[in-house]
């Protein structure tokens, strides 16, 4: 586990027991900020491929940012940030940034 993936977790715990966040799994957690995501974009049929891929890859990974893209075989073999980023018209990380605040952004419902 990494020193994010950590800290990814104890942010949750802190949420639950500080505001009375509601607990929710990991994988919802992740399928409702994509869903927000997707709702709030019109993406291309290969920008939504890349997000399948970046929601599977946070199924099993805690931390999504760019250096994943450059340092992870599954984005590193598909050309790695800059051919990702260029099939997002260079707002790939502006798109990780918002995904990253959907995770984590519940109104103090859910931790």
């Amino acid at each position: 586990m990494t020193n994010e993936e950590i800290a990814a977790d104890m942010i949750s715990l802190i949420r639950r027991y500080a505001i009375g966040s509601a607990l929710i799994s990991h994988e919802a957690k992740i399928r409702q900020a994509v869903d927000k995501l997707k709702h709030a974009h019109n993406f291309s049929k290969q920008e939504l491929n890349w997000i399948a891929r970046m929601e599977k890859y946070l199924m099993e990974e805690s931390v999504l940012n760019v250096t994943v893209f450059e340092e992870d075989g599954r984005f590193k073999a598909q050309g790695g940030f800059g051919k990702i980023n260029k099939v997002f018209g260079n707002k790939l990380e502006s798109i990780i940034l918002e995904l990253n605040e959907y995770l984590y952004d519940d109104g103090g419902k859910t931790a």
